[in-house]
């Protein structure tokens, strides 16, 4: 049935690359080179390019987004290299390089580079980011714990939203309708108003009624922004947003309930909101030719209450502190020297129904140098960081009652060091090690019935990115080896219900492979993907949750000025349920799905568009999990869905 569906899905794109030949002109040198040209800002907060970065980069932009019809983060990011995507419990995991049950804590994601993993364990919430508010994601893989720090494991996530700048502003409406009570609307305005002062305001609202019964998912979001250019050297700007979440929980079921009806709920009252408001500061100055000065500031509060069966409430709160200073030497080289400063606090009142009282607190303060230094075709990148971590955790009542924190502190130390070869006008070469470390969260210090110890990390890679022909390539290996990594053993009740966060005894190593290439035929474009992963615990145990195989093929076609067609075949390969850390139980099979969109542009701001997700109806899992008891469940993902929508420019 796999083979068949992709047969059918490769036969209808080529068969439209053959009616391409028609009007096959390939694009010049410059179109052609555009992804090794794409600016970088994460891997320094400078921008940089793709080229002259040693990391395997993938960079998804807003034109990729609207070409693939992606109606949010987890669409946009499906089929980049090295990323597996899951949504349970209503939220959005990104496992970037094998992470497992752990991704919320070992893949760092920012948006415009502040950091959004909270203190504990509940992961980055991103789903009430507004697509048509993005301008790009940066994929860094197996990168950024000099710049970024605690919890860079598998590497960082940086979405980046759009900003009215000095050349050109903003403004758009879009409304979008589908299957299972879809409906969105919004609008985004960004403009300069004065030579000094420039304005951004944004707001959607998204209503969902969800696959499954009590799987509805609404949000709303206002996002204000100004900036203002105190001189040419100077800028300051300020960026407030307000996000709710209000959703229901579908609940597990076990196999004989989805042979029964995977669209039902075991949990029909229970639900949840999240109110986040966040405030975020930043200046900017170039202090002359050869220094610049960049500061970042931001102060975070969520408000989380679920209701019936999971009754919780808590308040989470996070400060981050980050200057940086660049300073340039000889023919573009440069040494950045940073500080990070990071609060995060969580203050729980009440969990599963009982009253407690437990202030769960986490400070770091981390010191970093990154140098560049050119010569001749060579980049020669060295890195290094150093950071103390302290926690305060106090709670008379707990998921076990009577236990009780005290204060205690680490130090971690982490380094990069890089080499990169421009061995040609467009291609370039590299190797990289990097080694890093991931303290653990407050919650996993809450359920654990010993001390345990921060996770370490060390990576070894060599890669290369060219334009072959009419290709844009970029190939990467690499071998990864984590000591002490933590994990959950469901089977352990000492620690909590869900059961006692561990760390694997010894080492466990990551090996992979990474490919990506597009091709440019005239009016037709067309990309691939490959990801071979292979994870080995101390024991020959595989981590659950991970696939050794995952690719993609997609392709986009403008059939003329006014109309296009896209479409994207995914396929995930099997891998054990999440918890199963002895592998005991057999592997959750791999799943492919097809997508597809159409566009149409009036070519006076107003655009019209359908699509169609999972097009052939492959029934397949977003989470299986094994709780120790015996038994498996699962979250059952969306079978075929379709949408039309509407945006206009102006």
């Amino acid at each position: 049935m796999l083979r068949k569906k992709l047969a059918i899905f490769l036969a209808a794109v080529l068969s439209t690359a053959a009616y391409a030949q028609e009007d096959l002109s390939y694009f010049e040198d410059g179109a052609k080179t555009v992804r090794l040209e794409e600016t970088v800002i994460t891997t320094e907060r400078f921008e940089t390019t793709v080229r002259d970065t040693p990391k395997n980069i993938t960079i998804v932009t807003q034109e990729d987004i609207e070409k693939k019809g992606a109606k949010n983060i987890a669409e946009a990011l499906t089929g980049v290299p090295g990323l597996k995507i899951s949504t349970p419990f209503g939220q959005t995991n990104l496992d970037l390089r094998g992470q497992g049950e752990a991704n919320h804590s070992n893949t760092l994601i920012l948006v415009d580079g502040i950091r959004q993993n909270p203190v504990d364990m509940g992961g980055a919430r991103i789903n009430n980011i507004d697509i048509q508010n993005i301008d790009r994601i940066e994929v860094i893989p197996g990168g950024g714990s000099v710049l970024y720090g605690d919890g860079a494991v598998g590497g960082v996530i940086n979405i980046i939203t759009k900003t009215a700048n000095s050349i050109e502003g903003y403004r758009s409406i879009f409304s979008e309708a589908g299957n299972n009570d879809l409906f969105r609307y919004g609008v985004n305005f960004g403009e300069k108003l004065t030579d000094d002062l420039l304005l951004q305001i944004n707001y959607s609202n998204s209503n969902d009624g969800g696959y499954r019964d009590n799987g509805d998912y609404d949000t709303e979001n206002i996002e204000f922004g100004i900036k203002y250019i105190l001189s040419n050297a100077d800028t300051v700007s300020y960026k407030y947003g307000h996000y709710e979440e209000e959703f229901g929980f579908t609940g597990a079921l076990t196999k004989e309930q989805v042979n029964e009806d995977r669209k039902q709920t075991t949990t029909p009252s229970d639900s949840a909101d999240y109110i986040t408001d966040s405030h975020t500061i930043s200046y900017s100055k170039r202090i002359n030719d050869n220094i610049d000065f960049l500061i970042d500031g931001n102060f975070k509060d969520n408000d989380y209450d679920s209701y019936e069966s999971f009754a919780t409430s808590y308040d989470n709160t996070q400060y981050t502190v980050k200057p940086k200073l660049k300073l340039s030497y000889g023919e573009d080289s440069h040494l950045i020297l940073g500080y990070d400063y990071y609060n995060g606090k969580s203050e729980v009142n009440e969990s599963w129904g009982a009253t407690v009282d437990r202030d769960l607190e986490k400070n770091s303060d981390g010191f970093f140098a990154l140098n560049t230094y050119n010569w001749n075709k060579f980049q020669f990148v060295q890195g290094v960081r150093y950071e103390e971590t302290d926690y305060d955790l106090k709670a008379d009542q707990t998921l076990e009652p009577g236990k009780t924190y005290t204060e205690n502190s680490q130090s971690n130390t982490a380094v990069d060091f890089s080499v990169n070869y421009l061995y040609s006008g467009t291609g370039s070469t590299y190797i990289s090690y990097t080694n890093g470390f991931r303290t653990p969260n407050t919650d996993e210090l809450a359920a654990a019935s010993d001390d345990i110890k921060e996770q370490t990390h060390e990576y070894f890679e060599i890669g290369v990115k060219d334009v072959v022909f009419n290709s844009f390539v970029s190939a990467s290996i690499f071998k990864g080896y984590v000591e002490d990594e933590i994990y959950l053993d469901a089977s352990d009740k000492s620690g909590s219900f869900w059961g006692t966060n561990k760390n694997f005894s010894g080492e466990t190593e990551k090996t992979g492979i990474d490919l990506f290439a597009e091709q440019y035929l005239g009016k037709l474009t067309v990309n691939e993907t490959f990801t071979y992963l292979d994870t080995d615990t101390e024991t020959g145990k595989e981590i659950p949750g991970v696939s050794k195989y995952s690719f993609s093929f997609g392709g986009n076609y403008q059939l003329n000025e006014n109309f296009s067609f896209s479409g994207s075949a995914n396929y995930y390969g099997d891998s054990y349920a999440y918890s199963d850390a002895e592998n005991d139980d057999d592997k959750v099979n791999s799943y492919v799905t097809v997508d597809t969109k159409a566009a149409y542009d009036f070519k006076n701001g107003l655009e019209v568009y359908a699509g169609i997700d999972n097009l052939f109806n492959e029934k397949y899992y977003d989470y299986v999990v094994d709780y120790g008891f015996g038994s498996r469940y699962y979250y059952p993902a969306a079978e075929r869905t379709y949408y039309v929508g509407a945006k206009y420019n102006f």
